[in-house]
């Protein structure tokens, strides 16, 4: 499988994008609006894995606000724990209904601890709606990430630097002993370069940096075998001119733990 990138549309993130409710109907599925349906549905997308919704139970749903005419072409889910679940997603330009026709994407899962992300095709809605199709309940959802998926168009160059931080801190006293302090486990860091990119491929890392804003929202790394949380420095991808429309840039990355 091929490396990429997994950012997300950045209205996910306004205050009022997320609302919970319930789904009912066959052919015409209607979303009612209920605040008590999902406890902490804003968790979702508060940028924090570490935090998980809860009391979602059959037919409850999700209903995301992208802001606008959005066309992304995929969708994420973090789980802290392991749950077993069916999800029936859809997508309109409807608040509070959608048909048979709006269906994106059935969901069948033995969702592990971790990401699972799943490629979609929505072109042009403004709401997302996303409801437990199970009767058990939906246990253990941290995040959502809907967004864009960026496939390398090529490979990094040779010479990447694969690092890790292990927060630690240490202190000297004043007899010359020196005390060590854990404050987090081991975050890995990662600085990967192109050169000679097109302008095509240059714009589409510029596009990723301009979706999250730099350094302020995280997004999904996965390098081929393990999907990370991430977030890039504000110095990353900047581009440099080396011929005509012809680029170099750099990407620092480092794990975020939560």
């Amino acid at each position: 499988m091929a490396k990429y990138f997994i950012y997300p549309d950045p209205n996910i993130y306004d205050t009022s994008a997320v609302t919970a409710g319930t789904i009912s109907g066959s052919s015409t599925k209607t979303f009612t609006p209920n605040t008590s349906a999902i406890t902490n549905v804003g968790r979702v997308t508060d940028q924090n894995i570490g935090s998980v919704i809860s009391n979602v139970a059959q037919y409850d749903a999700i209903r995301i606000d992208l802001g606008a005419s959005s066309s992304p072409n995929v969708i994420a889910f973090y789980h802290t724990a392991a749950d077993t679940n069916n999800l029936e997603i859809a997508a309109s330009n409807s608040a509070t209904s959608y048909t048979t026709s709006d269906h994106v994407l059935s969901v069948s899962d033995d969702f592990t601890a971790g990401w699972v992300a799943h490629d979609i095709t929505v072109s042009s809605k403004e709401y997302l709606f996303i409801y437990n199709s199970t009767a058990d309940d939906w246990n253990y959802l941290a995040e959502i990430v809907v967004g864009t998926k960026y496939t390398f168009d090529r490979n990094y160059d040779l010479g990447g630097e694969f690092g890790a931080e292990f927060g630690v801190s240490n202190l000297e006293s004043y007899g010359g002993i020196e005390y060590s302090h854990k404050r987090y486990g081991k975050k890995n860091t990662w600085k990967l370069e192109w050169t000679r990119l097109t302008n095509a491929q240059m714009n589409s890392l510029l596009s990723l940096r301009d979706a999250v804003e730099g350094s302020r929202f995280k997004f999904i790394y996965y390098d081929d075998s393990a999907f990370y949380w991430v977030r890039m420095s504000d110095k990353s991808l900047q581009k440099k001119e080396i011929a005509y429309q012809t680029f170099n840039t750099t990407i620092n990355l480092k794990e975020q733990i939560a």
